[in-house]
């Protein structure tokens, strides 16, 4: 739970509530918005048309009413005259449940310009990445950054950790593996330690930043951050694009509308297994344009940098019993993955001729368990990445590719979409509120 796996999810109800108010374009009787036509079938590489993609965000964004807070939740749509010959790998976004901002303007015949930042939160991978993948498409320089928020460390106002030391080491372990990986790709990681609006806002205007990419989160404190960020942007002159990710079905493939869905879950699951469709995870981009070379790439924080002890007190933990197969970052998060597969095809192997529900039951992975929510959790790997490997591996068992949707995976990743998209409904109240009270860790206090 510490390292927040399923109770990560389901702990997103507990605290949140508050009605959403439907945007104008929304109500019935007004006029419907006009969407671009579908995208064209995939080519041979895997490349898709941006002329009818519709866009990501922008600077122009209509606000939802949330009781006491107003929350800039939004999905932008591409005009349909809007025409470019540039490809893009990104999938296109259909119906926007919660409302429209301006599109991105595709780079000229192809071509990238400007200087974009992609802010990392619980995102940590390359691939299957929408943002990376639209800077990477549109800018000529791409800033990757992570900003440790120092208000997530430290004592709560009732003396507990704000984050323990088991998740804050499998986060440092995340961040690190992640500058890795862009470093072997020609760029770096930019890690700063503070608050995220004056550490991305210094960040920009360090660097001529006009593009800042991100994903959408759901919860009260990663979307107050969130509004923050972008209010410091927007004044700055700043471009703000949000994506959709970190679902196995993307809100836009939704049977119904996000405000409209199910608030039982054996409902929201029968619905989008009857009529949605699971996209295909986007592929780590070909290549990711450079740093400006005057970046400050920063120091990744220790455990003792961060208030918290280094080693433990030897007190009985399930997860210091098992630390050594928990390592955070996404090179672990795919080897575990393949590893889970693997089990199920070895007890697969194991089981009677007849039965294939033991084939399913093999799919639960050693200890009933496929055991890789710690990564699921920070985003090191994606749900659209597990459930490929899944339906890929039940066609190599000898089931059709849809045995993945009667696996108990399956399952538990439409659990986990369940409570983000109610989450999303129902959305957070507390906006306008005092910020929860707490003790910024030594190290960080007063840090920018």
């Amino acid at each position: 739970e510490e390292l927040g796996g399923r109770g990560e999810a389901r702990s997103e109800m507990t605290t949140r509530a508050g009605a959403l108010s439907v945007p104008a374009a929304f109500v019935p009787g007004a006029p419907a918005p006009k969407l671009s036509a579908a995208v064209a079938a995939s080519s041979a590489t895997g490349t898709l048309p941006s002329a009818t993609r519709r866009g990501i965000a922008s600077a122009a964004n209509p606000f939802i009413s949330l009781g006491a807070g107003t929350l800039p939740l939004s999905f932008p749509v591409v005009p349909q005259n809007a025409e470019s010959t540039s490809t893009t790998l990104l999938p296109e976004l259909g119906y926007a449940p919660i409302g429209f901002r301006a599109p991105i303007e595709p780079p000229a015949n192809g071509g990238r310009r400007g200087t974009a930042l992609v802010w990392f939160r619980s995102d940590l991978r390359l691939h299957d990445h929408p943002a990376l993948t639209a800077a990477a498409e549109h800018a000529a320089r791409v800033v990757p950054a992570y900003v440790f928020d120092k208000r997530q460390f430290g004592k709560t106002a009732f003396g507990f950790e704000k984050t323990g030391r088991y998740r804050a080491k499998f986060l440092v372990e995340a961040v690190s593996a992640l500058r890795e990986q862009l470093e072997s790709r020609g760029s770096r990681l930019a890690v700063r330690h503070g608050i995220p609006e004056e550490a991305l806002l210094a960040l920009c205007r360090a660097h001529g930043v006009d593009t800042v990419y991100l994903h959408q989160e759901v919860t009260y404190e990663e979307v107050s951050v969130e509004a923050d960020v972008e209010k410091a942007l927007k004044q700055a002159g700043i471009r703000i694009v949000k994506m959709w990710s970190n679902t196995l079905y993307h809100a836009d493939d939704l049977p119904f509308s996000v405000e409209k869905m199910p608030d039982v879950y054996t409902d929201f699951r029968d619905s989008v297994e009857r009529a949605a469709k699971i996209q295909e995870p986007l592929p780590v981009p070909a290549e990711i344009p450079g740093c400006p070379k005057d970046v400050d790439h920063g120091v990744i924080p220790t455990l003792e940098q961060l208030g918290l002890r280094e080693n433990d007190s030897g007190r009985g933990s399930a997860f210091v019993a098992s630390q050594n197969g928990f390592i955070g970052g996404e090179r672990e998060a795919l080897n575990r993955l393949e590893s889970y597969l693997s089990e199920a095809a070895a007890c697969s192997r194991g089981s009677d001729a007849s039965g294939s529900s033991t084939r399913y039951g093999a799919q639960l992975g050693a200890d009933f368990s496929c055991k890789i929510s710690p990564w699921l959790a920070l985003g090191c790997v994606s749900s659209r990445t597990i459930m490929s490997k899944l339906a890929q591996s039940c066609g190599g068992l000898g089931g059709a590719a849809g045995d993945a949707r009667k696996s108990t995976t399956y399952f538990e990743l439409v659990w986990r979409d369940f409570f983000r998209f109610i989450t999303l409904k129902y959305a957070s109240a507390r906006l306008k509120s005092p910020a929860p009270a707490y003790a910024p860790a030594p190290a960080l206090a007063g840090s920018a």
